[in-house]
């Protein structure tokens, strides 16, 4: 029951976050690519790596709130979809392909980075 109430607390957390980093990015950044979602789904990532190197060997307390928790709310693969479908519905099928690529990508070196600084 304790488990459910850190992932509780951290998904929480995590998307709350998620909605500050979508209402920054339509402030701020270039509209035709959905960089919200690119930048929380990246960032997500990152943490996801780092942490799941830092919580291997300690008590399971971090990594259900932060793994699951946390970077389970921060993330967003259905907002990537939803809004990659939306780009190739309306036509803009190179913008779609590139949030494709770059949430691919970004997303799998942030893994990376985050594990190589773990250790």
């Amino acid at each position: 029951m304790k488990t459910l109430l850190y992932i509780f607390i951290g998904g929480g957390a995590g998307s709350i976050l998620r909605y500050l980093v979508a209402k920054f990015s339509l402030q701020y950044l270039h509209e035709n690519l959905p960089f919200g979602t690119i930048i929380a789904n990246v960032l997500a990532s990152l943490v996801l790596g780092f942490i799941t190197v830092k919580t291997m060997h300690s008590p399971q307390v971090w990594k259900p709130m932060i793994a699951v928790g946390f970077c389970g709310g921060f993330s967003t693969y259905s907002t990537f979809s939803n809004e990659t479908f939306a780009l190739l519905q309306s036509g803009q099928y190179g913008v779609a392909g590139m949030n494709a690529l770059l949430n691919l990508v970004f997303c799998l070196a942030a893994i990376g980075l985050g594990m190589f600084l773990g250790r």
